[in-house]
């Protein structure tokens, strides 16, 4: 079985690998600093890995769009790392237009890509889960593997689980 790893968090975000995959958490506005640390999991990741890895974006209700700094190292990052990924998947929590407005902000990012970026915006974390099932480990549990390691990362990230840098 895998175990969750915490690589790094603060009040605002929480990123964690898990099998091939990481998982970014943002519960506050993303800071580019907080934007370019996820970059380096991911890469970090993908370096360490012989098969595809995945990510799992979660922009909880509390997160604020990205500001100018934020989306400019997602545009970076959606350039330069995600092409890499087997699938990259964000989902916008909070009901159907918080969903919507995480999924904007993600189709303009992708759309200045030159590249098919292959980004995904389900409905809801359930959704995700079966997106990426396919691209996890055969040893990872699929679905209900997937899950049990969410539960177990969000155990880790409580509200106010430390300062806000």
């Amino acid at each position: 079985m895998h175990k969750v790893s915490l690589v790094a968090h603060d009040a605002g975000y929480c990123f964690a690998t898990w099998d091939r995959l990481v998982v970014a958490i943002w519960r506050l506005g993303p800071t580019g600093t907080a934007v370019r640390e996820m970059s380096v999991a991911v890469s970090s990741l993908v370096a360490s890995q012989g098969e595809a890895c995945s990510f799992l974006g979660i922009v909880e209700p509390t997160s604020p769009p990205p500001d100018d700094k934020a989306r400019a190292e997602l545009v970076k990052f959606t350039r330069e790392i995600v092409p890499k990924l087997a699938v990259a998947v964000i989902v916008g929590e909070g009901g159907g237009f918080r969903a919507s407005l995480v999924r904007a902000v993600g189709v303009t990012l992708t759309t200045l890509m030159p590249n098919q970026v292959p980004f995904k915006f389900p409905g809801s974390v359930d959704d995700a889960t079966i997106l990426i099932a396919p691209h996890l480990s055969v040893g990872a549990g699929g679905v209900p593997g997937l899950r049990r390691a969410l539960a177990d990362i969000r155990a880790q990230f409580p509200i106010g689980s430390g300062p806000r840098r």
